[in-house]
């Protein structure tokens, strides 16, 4: 709804800030939990694309981009619950 509103690259800039705050909140994580090397390098590597993909959609802020920021994100927070579930287990 938020694009109704400002216009597609404020919305855009908007989205690719709180996905930077939840990569920031999510590195903490191994701090309370410990996860083997292989969960470990798994979780590096979908922070990795979260944070390429972010900072593509700040420097240049497209709805398609947003758009694709937006997709990832949900299954990024999947990806690291599932995560927690298997490192709470080992």
């Amino acid at each position: 709804m938020l694009p109704a509103i400002f216009s597609v690259e404020v919305s855009s800039r908007c989205l690719a800030a709180a996905s930077l705050l939840l990569l920031a909140f999510s590195a903490l994580i191994p701090l309370s939990f410990r996860l083997s090397p292989i969960l470990l390098g798994v979780m590096i590597i979908a922070q990795m694309g979260l944070f390429i993909m972010s900072v593509a959609v700040i420097l240049c802020p497209t709805e398609k981009r947003a758009w694709f920021l937006f997709k990832y994100s949900s299954p990024y927070l999947a990806i690291l619950s599932t995560l927690l579930v298997f490192g709470r287990f080992q």
